[in-house]
C-alpha cells in the first residue's frame, strides 16, 4: 500500500474543548498505520471522516484497509473521495485500481493504473499493477513491457520480478520466467509463491524432480500453505505416486476446508485408486463449496467406468451421461468459472471402447450443450479476413495440435508423418499445451516446425493465440484424449479443421469440417457415425517406421514359459477389453488345451485389479491359464514379444501401435472385421499388405476357429508369418508417400474453404 505521505506537526495547543486537533488525528493514525496495528488506524480515520474532515490522504489509506478487509464497495467511495479531494494524488488512482480489480472492473482499474503514472511516471507499484491486470486481460505482450518499466524504476522490487515470471511463462518463455522466478527468491528468499511458481515452471520443463523440489520447499518455509501441497499432489499423480499425491491433497484440503480445487484433484485420483465412493464424497463437496461452477458439475455428475462389468452397466452409464450433459446445458446457473476446465474427459474418451451405435448422437449433444456456456466458444474467428490473409501466401500454413508430442502411442503413429510433412512445402506450426509432457521427442518435433507455439493453461488465451497465428489448416491428431484441445475444438480456429485417428472417434463439434481415416478401414455405412467429413485415404494414413529391439536386457524365461506352450499375446491397454470378449477368451482357451494367455498389467494398479476381478467372476479359464506381466520398458515389451506364437485383436476396438509391432515381428494378428468404425485396423493392414489368406474372422465363432487353426496347423502359422516379414517391410513400414495424400487433400480443402463449401 501507498499513500501515507508525510506526517503533519502536531500542534502543542489543544482547542477549547481539549479535543485533538486535525493534525494529531492524523499523526495518530499514520503511526498506528506504519505500525501495522490496522485495527486502531482504521478506528482514527473512521474518526476524523465522520469529524467531518477532508484529507485525500486518509480517504485514501482508509480505502486501502477497507479493501484488505474485503468491504470493496466501501473502498471504491473512499478512494474515489480520495481523488474528488486531489485528484493529482497518484497513490490514490492506483489504490483504486487495486480495488476495480478485486470487483472484476478490469477495464477501469486499467484506467486508473495509467493515471497514477501519468501523476508519477517513476511509480513502480503502478507499472507493476497494470501489468497485472494487462495479463488479466490477456494483453501478455503489453503486460510484459509494463512490469519491465516497474523493474527498471525499481531494480529491487521482488513481486514485480514475480510477476513478470508468471507473464512470461504464459507467454512461454520458460527459460526468462525461471530466471526471474530465482531472481525474486534472491531478493526474498522465503517468497513461498514463487518457489510455488517456480514449480509449475519446472512442471512446464518436464522436470519433475526441480517441481517436486521448489513444491516442498515452499512447504518447508510456510507449511500451511495450501496451493503448494496441492501442486504437489497434482505432480505425484501426474507420475503415478496415487497414494503419496492422495496425502498431499488430503493436506491441502486439512490446511483450506474451503479448497473446492483440491477436492477436485483428490477426486481424481480416488476414482484412479479405485475408491469410487471417497472419490463422488469428493466431487458433491466441490459443487457444495460451488454449485454453479461447469467443472466442478461436470466432474459430479457424468461418470463412466473404466473397466466396465457387463454391456448393460455401459448403457446405463451413457443414458445417465447423455441425461446429464442435457440438464447441465440448459441450467444457466452453471457457468464456466475464472477459465477452469475440468481435470478429466473420461466421459467422452471411454465412450469408443463400449460398441455402442449412438457415439455420435452422445457426442454432439455433450458438444453442443457444452457449447451453450459463455466463454467456450471463441468468436473472434473472421473468415472474409483470414481468406485474404490466406489467398496472399504461397505455402499452405498448417497447424498441428496435440497435448501428446512426447514418447506416446499418438506420436509414435505421427511422428514420421509430421517430419515428412515438415520437409515438403508446407509452413508447419506446432500448438502444444503449456503443462504437456517433455522429453527427445519433444525437442526433435520442435526442431521440425517453422514456429511452435506454448499455448497456455487458459481456453481463452490458447483460441487467440491459435486465431492470431493464422493458420490455414487446423490439425487435430487426437480429439477426446486431452482435455483442452478437446475444448479448443469447439470453436472455430481457422479456415480448414480437420481430425486425424489418434482417437478414432468423432468429435461430435458442429465445427470440425473432417475426419482422416483409410478406405480399407471403414466399414460401408462409417460416415453415419461421424459429424466430419470422412476422407478415405487409399492406404492407412500413417508413415510408421519399423520397430527394432535396440537395448534389452529381459529374460523371457523369467516368465515361467514352457517351450509347449502355446502363448497368445494380449498387450493391449486394459479398457479395450469389452466384457464381450471375456466368453471369446474363454472359448479359445477351451479349444486349445495347450494354449496360454500373456497378459500385461495396466498403467493404473485399480484397474488391472477390476478387469482381473471381472475375468475371476465371468469366466472359467482365463485367470487359471494367464501370464500376467509387469510392465517393462518398450525395448523389453518387444523381447517378450517375440516369443507370442499369435496376438488377439480385441473385439470392436481394433490395435493402433501393438499391430505394427506385432507385424515388425512377424506374429500373427487374429482379427474380427468390424461392423462400425474404430476396429478394422488390422484387416485394412493386412488388405494393405497383401497377405494371403489372412486371420481376419467375420464372426466371434470364425475368430475362435481361426485361433484353433493357428495353434494346430503351423504350416498356415509359419505361411502367415512369413508373409507378414516378407510383405510388411515394402507395403506397411516407412510409407514415404502417404503424405502426399494428405497434402492434396489440404489444398483441396482449402480451395474448398475460399468458397464457404466443404
Amino acid at each position: 500500500m501507498k499513500g501515507f505521505g508525510e506526517q503533519h506537526k502536531s500542534k502543542k495547543k489543544s482547542n477549547k474543548k481539549n479535543k485533538p486537533s486535525k493534525e494529531q488525528i492524523i499523526d495518530q493514525a499514520f503511526k498506528y498505520h506504519l505500525e501495522g496495528n490496522i485495527l486502531e488506524a482504521s478506528k482514527y480515520y473512521k474518526y476524523f471522516i465522520n469529524l467531518g474532515f477532508n484529507d485525500y490522504r486518509v480517504f485514501s489509506n482508509y480505502g486501502v484497509i477497507l479493501k484488505d478487509l474485503g468491504k470493496l464497495k466501501e473502498a471504491e467511495l473512499s478512494l474515489r473521495k480520495s481523488i474528488e479531494i486531489n485528484p493529482k494524488f497518484p497513490d490514490s488512482h492506483s489504490n483504486l485500481g487495486n480495488t476495480l480489480r478485486d470487483l472484476g472492473k478490469s477495464q477501469e482499474a486499467k484506467s486508473y493504473y495509467l493515471k497514477a503514472i501519468e501523476l508519477n511516471p517513476n511509480y513502480a507499484e503502478a507499472y507493476c499493477n497494470l501489468g497485472i491486470i494487462l495479463k488479466d486481460l490477456g494483453n501478455l505482450q503489453e503486460a510484459e513491457v509494463s512490469l519491465q518499466k516497474a523493474i527498471e524504476v525499481k531494480p529491487d522490487y521482488t513481486y514485480a520480478h514475480y510477476n513478470l515470471g508468471n507473464i512470461l511463462r504464459d507467454l512461454g518463455k520458460s527459460q526468462e520466467a525461471k530466471s526471474y522466478y530465482l531472481k525474486a527468491i534472491e531478493l526474498s528468499p522465503n517468497h513461498v509463491e514463487a518457489y510455488n511458481n517456480l514449480g509449475n515452471l519446472f512442471n512446464d520443463l518436464g522436470q519433475s524432480k526441480e517441481a517436486e523440489n521448489s513444491y516442498k520447499k515452499a512447504i518447508e518455509i510456510k507449511p500451511n500453505y495450501a496451493e503448494a501441497h496441492n501442486n504437489l499432489g497434482k505432480l505425484l499423480n501426474d507420475h503415478g505416486n496415487l497414494k503419496e499425491a492422495e496425502v498431499s491433497l488430503q493436506k491441502a484440503i486439512e490446511l483450506n476446508p474451503g479448497y473446492a480445487v483440491a477436492y477436485s484433484n483428490l477426486g481424481i485420483i480416488l476414482k484412479d485408486l479405485g475408491k469410487d465412493k471417497e472419490a463422488y464424497t469428493c466431487f458433491q463437496k466441490c459443487l457444495e463449496l460451488d454449485p454453479n461452477d461447469l467443472a466442478f458439475n461436470i466432474h459430479a455428475k457424468l461418470f463412466v467406468s473404466h473397466i466396465p462389468s457387463n454391456q448393460l452397466q455401459i448403457e446405463q452409464e451413457r443414458k445417465e451421461i447423455n441425461k446429464q450433459i442435457s440438464l447441465i446445458g440448459n441450467n444457466k446457473t452453471i457457468i464456466y468459472k475464472n477459465n477452469s476446465l475440468p481435470n478429466s474427459i473420461d466421459f467422452i474418451f471411454y465412450l469408443a471402447y463400449h460398441n455402442c451405435i449412438n457415439d455420435k448422437e452422445i457426442l454432439e449433444n455433450i458438444a453442443n450443450n457444452l457449447s451453450k456456456k459463455d466463454g467456450i466458444i471463441n468468436a473472434d474467428f473472421n473468415v472474409d479476413q483470414r481468406i485474404k490473409e490466406s489467398l496472399t501466401r504461397k505455402r499452405i500454413r498448417l497447424g498441428i495440435c496435440s497435448s501428446f508430442f512426447y514418447d506416446h502411442s499418438v506420436t509414435k503413429c505421427f511422428l514420421n508423418i509430421i517430419e515428412d510433412f515438415a520437409n515438403s512445402e508446407i509452413e508447419l506450426i506446432v500448438f502444444r499445451g503449456q503443462s504437456d509432457k517433455v522429453d527427445e521427442i519433444t525437442e526433435h518435433i520442435i526442431s521440425l516446425a517453422t514456429e511452435t507455439i506454448t499455448l497456455p493453461d487458459s481456453l481463452e488465451r490458447s483460441c487467440q493465440i491459435v486465431i492470431k497465428s493464422s493458420i490455414d489448416i487446423l490439425l487435430y491428431l487426437d480429439i477426446g484424449m486431452s482435455v483442452k484441445t478437446y475444448f479448443m475444438s469447439l470453436s472455430r480456429l481457422a479456415l480448414v479443421q480437420v481430425l486425424h485417428s489418434g482417437h478414432p472417434q468423432t468429435s461430435g463439434s458442429r465445427n470440425m469440417d473432417y475426419y482422416i481415416t483409410s478406405k480399407p478401414k471403414e466399414v460401408k455405412d462409417s460416415d453415419q457415425f461421424f459429424s466430419e467429413r470422412l476422407i478415405k485415404m487409399t492406404r492407412l494414413p500413417v508413415d510408421y517406421s519399423l520397430p527394432k529391439i535396440l537395448n534389452s536386457t529381459f529374460k523371457v524365461s523369467d516368465l515361467n514359459i514352457s517351450e509347449d506352450d502355446f502363448i497368445i499375446g494380449l498387450p493391449h491397454t486394459l479398457f479395450k477389453y469389452h466384457p464381450d470378449f471375456d466368453e471369446i477368451l474363454d472359448k479359445v482357451l477351451e479349444e486349445i488345451p495347450h494354449a496360454r494367455l500373456l497378459f500385461f498389467e495396466g498403467i493404473k494398479e485399480y484397474n488391472t485389479k477390476t478387469l482381473l476381478s471381472r475375468w475371476k467372476q465371468n469366466s472359467k479359464s482365463i485367470l487359471k491359464r494367464t501370464i500376467t506381466c509387469p510392465r517393462v520398458k518398450f525395448d523389453d515389451y518387444l523381447t517378450i514379444s517375440k516369443r507370442f506364437d499369435i496376438v488377439l485383436d480385441t473385439i470392436y476396438f481394433g490395435m493402433g501401435n501393438t499391430f505394427f509391432q506385432s507385424m515388425a515381428l512377424g506374429i500373427p494378428v487374429v482379427t474380427l472385421l468390424p461392423d462400425k468404425p474404430r476396429g478394422g485396423g488390422v484387416s485394412a493392414g493386412y488388405e494393405q499388405m497383401g497377405i494371403v489368406n489372412p486371420p481376419i474372422a467375420k464372426s466371434h465363432k470364425e475368430y475362435i476357429s481361426i485361433c484353433k487353426k493357428l495353434a494346430f496347423d503351423n504350416s498356415y502359422r509359419e505361411n502367415i508369418c512369413k508373409q507378414i516379414l516378407l510383405k510388411s517391410k515394402d507395403h506397411l513400414f516407412n510409407d514415404k508417400n502417404i503424405y502426399k495424400q494428405h497434402i492434396e487433400f489440404f489444398e483441396k480443402a482449402l480451395e474448398s474453404a475460399y468458397k464457404k463449401e466443404l
